[in-house]
């Protein structure tokens, strides 16, 4: 370069020692600065892209400490150990970590691919070490994951650094299923305004080959899983980003956001005490029979109840999320909950669920309620499952009709209602007009 012609160009034996020394540095800083241009440019050639918002001037999340871990020298792979419709059980392997990089609170995050563009949390985490590790850390290790079909594809990343500073080590090429608009998370409730009906709903992304106008979403139904003859069309509805409160500051739009798919309902006829067979899809190859028991008659016997409220939800493989429980590890009794819930139904005949509030506790972090419901369909989808609003579903900014006292505004992480009342919308009073969802009222 210019520079170093203008720096060797002077007869060195002719400069004083400290000059020469200080050259001497500048020459050393020089070659550095090279050197990393060159490793940078071999880097930027990997087949494995390195997500796009570690190249924005403006990073919040993601920053690169070093070109290193970028050349290819750590890796990361996955291995299916069971595949199935609606989740995957996965092996993580990661090899050849830089150990200068490593920390004791190094983590591997499972994340939706569709969401790498921005500052966005991941779905699931695990550490990688145990608590009060010390240095040296091992820079290779497996560890295990259940991931679920949530109608995206998903990036395993291990992310090392400070809470300020954090750096992904490596990451895993991409999970995918073989469809992801298969129906899901089906619950059923009693109609609101027709005893005589149960509402039977669903989570399901619109079906790829279709538009979503030619898409006639609908339940099959019927007295025998064999025999499911009779059929109702389903409503559909979702949400968007800008249904959701506090949208600068709280995480239902940002950093929690999760494409929701559509949530269908059904309206099906009952007879009280009867069982109903019912199936939801759109051709026959994703079918799944299930079944409903409807209430018994007024005044043919006891009632017996399963009552319970801030339920929650947490993992089922041991991974952590977004939670103020359990050092984030989620609601981890609400699966003992769930369990005995199941218990009472299969050994006592329990009629119904009536959940009394903080339904999953997802706070502005959306996939959470996925696998909530997820977690509960063994029961929801057999017996109703009638829920009311919560602070956690509820609280934002302008929620509180005390001037704060009631200290709510970030119960809800922005959700406003909103999130519970599409998934649940029989624990709504009628949307008038072009009443913005989060001026819905709930019952209480």
């Amino acid at each position: 370069s210019a520079f170093a012609c203008s720096l060797f160009c002077i007869p060195l034996h002719s400069l004083p020692l400290g000059l020469l020394q200080v050259l001497s540095m500048l020459w050393l800083v020089f070659v550095t600065l090279i050197s990393g241009g060159c490793a940078w440019e071999d880097a930027k050639t990997l087949h494995k892209a390195i997500p796009t918002h570690m190249n924005h001037s403006d990073l919040r999340f993601f920053s690169s400490h070093s070109e290193m871990s970028l050349r290819g020298l750590a890796r990361m792979d996955f291995t299916p150990l069971a595949r199935h419709r609606d989740y995957m059980d996965i092996r993580v392997s990661w090899a050849n970590a830089p150990r200068r990089e490593l920390h004791e609170f190094d983590w591997i995050g499972v994340f939706d691919r569709t969401q790498l563009t921005e500052f966005h949390a991941p779905i699931k985490y695990r550490y990688v070490f145990p608590r009060f590790a010390r240095w040296p850390y091992a820079n290779n290790g497996t560890m295990d994951f259940r991931v679920w079909n949530l109608r995206s594809n998903y990036v395993f990343m291990y992310i090392s650094g400070d809470i300020q500073f954090p750096s992904i080590v490596c990451q895993s090429s991409v999970v995918s299923f073989d469809s992801t608009s298969h129906p899901m998370a089906h619950h059923v409730a009693l109609s609101p305004t027709h005893p005589d009906k149960m509402l039977v709903m669903w989570t399901q992304e619109l079906p790829k080959q279709m538009s979503a106008t030619d898409w006639r979403p609908s339940l099959r139904f019927g007295r025998s899983p064999d025999n499911l003859t009779d059929s109702v069309g389903a409503a559909r509805d979702t949400y968007t980003r800008g249904d959701f409160c506090d949208p600068g500051v709280s995480p239902a739009s940002r950093q929690g956001w999760f494409e929701p798919g559509f949530f269908l309902t059904a309206e099906v006829p009952i007879q009280p005490g009867q069982t109903y067979y019912y199936a939801s899809g759109d051709n026959d190859e994703m079918l799944r029979v299930m079944n409903f028991t409807a209430p018994p008659a007024i005044g043919s016997g006891p009632t017996r109840l399963i009552m319970l409220a801030d339920l929650g939800n947490a993992p089922d493989d041991g991974s952590g999320h977004h939670s103020w429980d359990f050092h984030g590890f989620g609601e981890l009794p609400s699966r003992n909950t769930t369990r005995l819930s199941k218990h009472l139904l299969d050994k006592h005949g329990a009629h119904a669920v009536v959940h009394v509030g903080d339904i999953s506790y997802s706070t502005g972090y959306l996939s959470e309620w996925d696998e909530f419901l997820i977690q509960i369909e063994p029961v929801a989808s057999r017996i109703p499952w009638m829920a009311s609003i919560g602070n956690h579903e509820m609280g934002w900014s302008e929620s509180d009709p005390f001037d704060g006292m009631l200290q709510t505004e970030t119960d809800s992480g922005g959700e406003c209602g909103v999130a519970f009342l599409k998934r649940y919308p029989f624990a709504m009073q009628t949307l008038s007009g072009n009443t913005p969802w989060r001026e819905a009222q709930p019952w209480y």
